[in-house]
């Protein structure tokens, strides 16, 4: 009876434990959320105001040169050239984006089925707590296996969004060189 009770008391520690993970697994992955949001939305005013200034400097700079007309509509072409590959590499990006929103939402869907198994064998192993033998032992390793499963599923889904934001980044760097290197 005493090594029931440990067994049990052992048993709701490392539930309440999981579910102290899960959130900070949420919280983390809001967290990382709002500021991939918040990082977007600033690159995406940069890069409009750079190429505003761009497009204002090209035209102050044409008219003291009081270059030709034709030199002035290459130079117009040329960067409105500029200007749809910067929107194309946006599309691109938002895209990419939209993929890795897909692949969170399918793993976000995965993890919810696992917790609910989880939650599904934790009442079964409470309902034959009090029961001993072969049967409450098998379920207590179903708990402990499920609760692994769901560890490894949240590290992968960690690992993936660091990866995507670490390519994000990297993106964003060359559309900001890109840009840097237009105003030239």
């Amino acid at each position: 009876t005493q090594m029931m009770k440990r067994r049990e008391q052992e048993l709701v520690t490392q539930l309440k434990e999981l579910k102290r993970r899960e959130q900070q697994l949420t919280l983390q992955r809001q967290h990382k959320e709002a500021v991939l949001s918040e990082s977007l939305e600033r690159y995406h005013g940069d890069r409009e105001q750079a190429i505003k200034l761009r497009l204002e400097k090209t035209r102050v700079s044409d008219m003291v040169c009081g270059a030709e007309r034709s030199d002035l509509e290459a130079l117009n072409a040329e960067k409105r050239h500029e200007i749809e590959e910067l929107q194309q590499k946006r599309s691109d990006i938002e895209a990419m984006e939209q993929r890795a929103q897909q692949e969170m939402t399918a793993l976000m869907a995965q993890l919810e089925q696992q917790q609910q198994m989880f939650a599904q064998h934790k009442h079964k192993l409470f309902e034959v707590r009090n029961t001993k033998g072969e049967k409450f032992e098998q379920l207590q390793q179903q708990v402990m296996q499920n609760a692994e499963k769901h560890g490894q599923v949240a590290a992968k889904l960690d690992i993936e969004r660091d990866n995507l934001h670490a390519t994000r980044q990297s993106l964003l760097s060359k559309l900001k060189d890109d840009a840097r290197n237009a105003t030239q």
